[in-house]
C-alpha cells in the first residue's frame, strides 16, 4: 500500500476507524463499491492499476485509494473525492 496518507478532513475520524479502513482495504475488502469498481480492483491487483474502496464509518462516507504505482494509499472523506 505504500505510504499511508490522510486528507485534512479524514483526520477527524478516530484512529481506530482509520486503521480499520486501511486494514479492510489491504485485505481486499473493498466495502460498498459497485460491481464495475470491484471487477476493476481485482484486475488492478493482478495487472496493475488504481484500487478503490468505499466504506461508511462513524456516519461518514470514506474512500481509500491505492495509486497505480503502489507508493501511496490515501484515505479521504467522500465529500473530498
Amino acid at each position: 500500500m505504500g505510504r499511508l496518507i490522510l486528507t485534512r478532513a479524514a483526520m477527524s475520524l478516530a484512529p481506530a476507524e482509520i486503521a480499520a479502513c486501511f486494514l479492510r482495504h489491504a485485505q481486499g475488502d473493498f466495502g460498498s463499491v459497485c460491481a464495475d469498481d470491484f471487477d476493476a480492483n481485482l484486475d488492478a491487483i493482478v495487472n496493475g492499476g488504481r484500487i478503490l474502496s468505499f466504506y461508511r464509518c462513524a456516519g461518514q462516507e470514506v474512500y481509500v485509494i491505492t495509486e497505480t504505482h503502489r507508493r501511496v494509499t490515501t484515505l479521504m472523506l467522500a465529500e473530498e473525492y
